[in-house]
């Protein structure tokens, strides 16, 4: 991995973390609030209260946020989650969305020991799409006229990961 795809996931919710891990977590929150926009602030603020899901803060070598990754409706009886990916719109950075997908796969399949990743796209988002399906994900339903947006109905389309199926990412167009 070159130098500007490393990373560091610097924080993750656990049963009874260690105080310090909050504290530092809280002033990590901080110095990100102070240099990005509001909406994003908020957004990473709305993360703290969050304790059904699992997030991470995503940094490259230079301390720089890339964003925030998360596993959530985690079912650790099925070993199944959803995945929740966020970057950082200030970070000046190409590649991010690899990045932060990449690594959420690791902990996902080689951490959590899941066997399946799923994720929820509105159906015009194209360019998620295109990006989801070249990261190793394929379409497995859909949840007819599932959100409102932009005065209109629209789809929800449901992909997936399995396991077994990690090493065929990127795939040629």
């Amino acid at each position: 991995m070159s130098s500007e795809n490393q990373f560091k996931l610097t924080y993750a919710t656990m049963f009874n973390p260690p105080e310090e891990l909050h504290t530092r977590f809280d002033a990590a929150l901080l110095k990100v609030k102070a240099s990005l926009g509001k909406e994003h602030a908020m957004f990473i603020e709305g993360l703290k209260i969050d304790n059904k899901n699992s997030y991470w803060l995503a940094r490259d070598e230079n301390e720089g946020y890339l964003g925030v990754i998360s596993l959530n409706r985690i079912d650790s009886a099925n070993k199944n989650a959803y995945l929740g990916i966020y970057t950082n719109p200030y970070s000046g950075k190409t590649g991010t969305g690899y990045v932060l997908i990449e690594c959420l796969k690791r902990l996902a399949f080689n951490i959590a020991y899941l066997h399946t990743l799923k994720l929820e796209v509105i159906e015009n988002n194209e360019k998620a799409i295109r990006f989801y399906e070249k990261s190793g994900f394929s379409e497995e339903g859909r949840l007819r006229e599932f959100v409102f947006k932009d005065g209109k109905w629209c789809d929800v389309i449901v992909m997936g990961i399995i396991k077994r199926n990690v090493g065929q990412t990127w795939k040629s167009e």
